[in-house]
């Protein structure tokens, strides 16, 4: 928020449009992946005591005790490899 409040209100207006337009630049199929894969690592950064600033944007360490947690309990190398592309995608696509 500090760096939106920073920008010139002419500028200050027009971040509400980005939210749309990034939505737009991507399949739906690929937006709802990645806000699931996003609502995930968000869902574990807070039941993990991290705060806000932790969560995005994302810092490696976290991430990797995140990625941990998955390979604890996935049964499948395949989805991690899905999980941690789509959580990718979402981080670079949020960011």
């Amino acid at each position: 928020m500090d760096e939106i409040q920073a920008l010139p209100e002419v500028l200050a207006d027009r971040v509400e449009l980005l939210p749309d337009i990034l939505r737009k630049s991507k399949a739906d199929s690929t937006c709802s992946k990645y806000e699931y894969a996003f609502m995930r690592w968000r869902n574990w950064a807070l039941s993990n005591q991290l705060g806000s600033d932790e969560i995005l944007p994302a810092k490696a360490f976290p991430v990797a005790l995140y990625l941990l947690s998955i390979i604890q309990t996935l049964k499948s190398q395949h989805l991690l490899f899905v999980l941690f592309m789509e959580l990718n995608g979402c981080m670079t696509y949020m960011d």
